[in-house]
């Protein structure tokens, strides 16, 4: 398992300070492609009924190399691999006459200068890969349908004239589905509407096209989202 901490979560029992003002320490283990197991510091498993759909894991410094990965392969043997290499090449280079007394200064700053620009190159693509997450990446590309429709959102009337059809909050569950799953308002609000709204500091019905109010619906936030679709369409259907 691997040590980490949680940000953002907006929870007291996930962000409880310890006494040096740090958040506490939490291992996960893998379980599957979109699934972790949590435990507390010394590996049992946490029970508490626990319900957050926001915020950041960040793995502790000394665990990065180990737990953070580049095509499915910790970072630490990446390394290792390319310094291996770094070592072949100054290797080849001393037996092949390149590292004469004369020129063994020059051949190990090139091999020097490419390992660095090697390991730049690699430490960027690593961090850009831990940026883009398949959820921001389906984001990326929602956003460009929601502005192919609405090119320019701009803020409405409060009021009547600013609502949304049933059809857009179907779509936009449609899209989301398998990301959504089970979870409630809440999970939908911090990790869809406002990532789409926040560059304009609108509503999502201005962000998706708003339109005048035919009926007003209320709803729980702590509902599953689905169900909440399933009603509007009932109610769409008559």
């Amino acid at each position: 398992p691997i040590k980490v901490r949680l940000t953002g979560t907006n929870h007291y029992l996930l962000e409880e300070e310890t006494g040096r003002g740090l958040g506490r320490v939490f291992r996960v283990k893998w379980r599957g492609v979109d699934e972790l197991y949590l435990m507390d510091a010394k590996g049992r498993h946490i029970t508490d009924d626990i319900n957050s759909s926001t915020g950041q894991m960040w793995i502790l410094p000394r665990c990065t190399l180990w737990g953070s990965s580049f095509c499915k392969i910790p970072a630490a043997i990446v390394m290792l691999v390319l310094l291996l290499l770094f070592a072949f090449c100054i290797y080849l280079a001393i037996t092949n006459g390149f590292g004469e007394e004369k020129h063994l200064p020059w051949t190990i700053s090139v091999c020097v200068v490419g390992g660095f620009v090697t390991l730049c190159i690699y430490y960027f693509v690593w961090k850009s890969q831990m940026h883009s997450t398949p959820l921001k990446r389906r984001r990326d590309i929602f956003r460009q349908r929601l502005l192919k429709a609405n090119p320019s959102p701009k803020e409405s009337a409060r009021g009547p004239d600013r609502a949304i059809t049933a059809e857009k909050i179907s779509e936009l569950f449609e899209y989301f589905r398998d990301f959504i799953g089970h979870r409630d308002m809440h999970y939908v609000t911090n990790n869809l509407l406002i990532p789409f709204t926040k560059p304009w500091r609108l509503s999502y019905a201005d962000v998706a096209g708003a339109c005048r109010a035919s009926w007003f619906v209320s709803h729980c936030w702590s509902n599953g989202f689905e169900d909440f679709i399933l009603s509007l369409r009932k109610i769409a259907e008559g």
